[in-house]
């Protein structure tokens, strides 16, 4: 990695210049690499040194000049960074990789080849990550997607960086909500026995609801015969279960809300004498409730109701008690914008138990709108006002669904555009992808019908690469795996989709600038070079792609 290559190394020197200048407190600094604007040429800075003056409480302008000598000094930093310098009023160092060095990468990546691990495989500990989990309520609709394509991209490209990650759903089988679908159900089988039936406005209304009721009237014509619940449940586990199979999407469990409350010694039950017992529980209103307000919450939660029934909140934390009971050392919801509230009670009751609300990390996506012939679709899946998962799915395909939901940071609403998503146009992005992937096929296959190219990389002279979009193209392929660590640490993987894109775009424009193999037999050598570039673009984005979860197409 790069950039962390490229930081550990300047925070040495860092802390060697602050050694020097007998700066003995505690400072955590580190140096922030970053990649300039277009119009400054060169290839990173870093941005240091007005927070070194401040700490030191000396000129911006005599740290820089101590700092930069330091730079140009270091062993380390010598082997693969060149052109330094220092760039006036002092705020910053720019300078450029070693062309070398990126030629060392560019063969380590076409030695890595398909092995997706960064670290060996559970080296960095067991993580649970739980995402969808959608009230079995009804069908999944595009929201749902949405979650669905970040926490399976985020599995994989945390299982990329050494964790041992378990994908899993958590099914609310428990609660009013269940209640209410149950009695929708009844209603409308009753209706379609002739009788004249009043509607609540709270009850479910959607399509799917009227079809379940005809699938158990032809099943039985006595309601009284029937487990509606039971029936229900499994009618729509198993549509839950479908639409996550079409998004081609595999969890390696499915935990019941109920199984928390099963026997006389539940686990919900051991959750609550234990919080009593520690003095975080008090009963007023004959509800009882539990002081999250002494670990930063806005206000005390309510774990029993007056009436005895356990709420969200309760069984909540007795899931993710589960989780730690079960050895995952790292927790990671995937959850609506919706749960907004429930992050810092849920770190607040976690805090109860003794365990680093750091342990949980909780990623909150925004909404999904749907532009069809430029207008937006609403949905409530009350009302049944939604457009199923199913559909769109089956409109454009897995892939393309799964790309589009990874388009924007999970903090942005996402506008899901089905004209664009379509399109075999340049201007729908995984389009622009998959045609970057396919240009590099046809280079590769015609090429191994030229005997005289060697395939043999220890002979390739790399040095050769010597133009502006060359180096370009090179420079962005060895980001690739500080792109998937910016990814985990701010668990968004739209920061691969922008990667990929960018990468499309670079080699779109060195397959129109630089000839490949047509002048094979004048220049070999620059051939076989610029081979080895377009294996190693073709590598990244089918490596890139997997870690989304979308395949390559070899043809288009």
């Amino acid at each position: 990695m790069i950039k962390k290559y490229l930081n550990s190394n300047f925070d040495i020197v860092v802390n060697n210049y602050l050694k020097m200048k007998r700066y003995n407190a505690i400072s955590n600094l580190h140096c922030n690499i970053v990649v300039p604007p277009k119009i400054i040429n060169c290839d990173f800075s870093v941005n240091i040194i007005m927070t070194l003056a401040t700490k030191l409480k000396i000129s911006a302008e005599n740290v820089s000049q101590d700092l930069f000598i330091m730079i140009l000094k270091d062993k380390n930093l010598s082997e693969i960074i060149e052109k330094v310098q220092l760039v006036k009023p002092y705020f910053y160092i720019n300078f450029n990789i070693k062309d070398t060095f990126l030629h060392k990468q560019i063969i380590q990546i076409m030695a890595k080849q398909n092995d997706y691990t960064i670290l060996p495989r559970n080296k960095r500990g067991k993580v649970i990550l739980e995402f969808i989990s959608a009230n079995p309520t009804g069908p999944l609709h595009i929201g749902h997607g949405r979650g669905a394509a970040i926490g399976e991209s985020l599995s994989r490209i945390l299982k990329y960086l050494g964790y041992n990650v378990i994908k899993e759903y958590y099914l609310n089988d428990m609660g009013n909500q269940i209640s209410i679908l149950v009695e929708s159900v009844k209603l409308r089988y009753r209706q379609l026995k002739g009788e004249t039936i009043s509607f609540p406005d709270d009850y479910y209304k959607g399509d799917y609801i009227i079809n379940l009721a005809k699938g158990l009237l032809r099943k039985e014509n006595n309601i009284s015969k029937i487990n509606i619940k039971l029936e229900t449940m499994n009618y729509i586990l198993q549509s839950i279960k479908q639409d996550i199979s079409n998004l081609e999407i595999h969890f390696d469990s499915w935990f019941f809300e109920s199984s928390l409350t099963h026997g006389s010694n539940s686990q919900i039950k051991q959750i609550i004498k234990y919080l009593t017992k520690k003095g975080y529980v008090y009963i007023n209103n004959n509800a009882t409730w539990l002081t999250t307000t002494k670990f930063g919450d806005d206000k005390d939660r309510v774990l029993l109701r007056s009436d005895g029934s356990y709420t969200y909140f309760a069984l909540d934390v007795a899931y993710h008690m589960n989780k730690l009971q079960r050895g995952f050392n790292k927790i990671i919801n995937i959850w609506g914008a919706d749960h907004y509230g429930y992050v810092n009670r849920i770190k607040s009751a976690m805090q109860m138990f003794c365990v680093n609300k750091n342990v949980i990390r909780i990623v909150l996506y925004q909404l999904v709108s749907i532009i069809k012939n430029k207008h937006i679709i609403t949905m409530s899946t009350r009302k049944g006002e939604f457009i199923p998962l199913k559909d769109i799915i089956k409109t454009v395909g897995p892939n393309v669904c799964k790309f589009f939901f990874l388009l924007r940071d999970p903090k942005s609403q996402l506008e899901f555009n089905l004209q664009l998503a379509q399109s075999n146009l340049n201007s729908n992005p995984l389009f622009y992808i998959q045609y970057a992937y396919a240009r590099c096929n046809s280079i590769i296959v015609a090429s191994q019908n030229i005997s005289i190219i060697q395939q043999n990389l220890e002979m390739i002279n790399l040095n050769l690469l010597n133009t502006k979009i060359e180096r370009t193209l090179m420079k962005h392929l060895v980001m690739f795996d500080d792109t998937l660590t910016i990814c985990a640490i701010n668990m968004s993987p739209h920061y691969l989709t922008m990667y990929l894109i960018k990468l499309a775009d670079i080699y779109h424009k060195f397959y129109e600038t630089c000839s490949i193999i047509k002048n094979v037999n004048s220049n070999l050598a620059l051939t076989e070079a610029r081979l080895t570039l377009v294996k190693c673009v073709m590598l990244i984005i089918r490596n890139g792609l997997n870690l989304l979860g979308i395949s390559v197409m070899k043809n288009m």
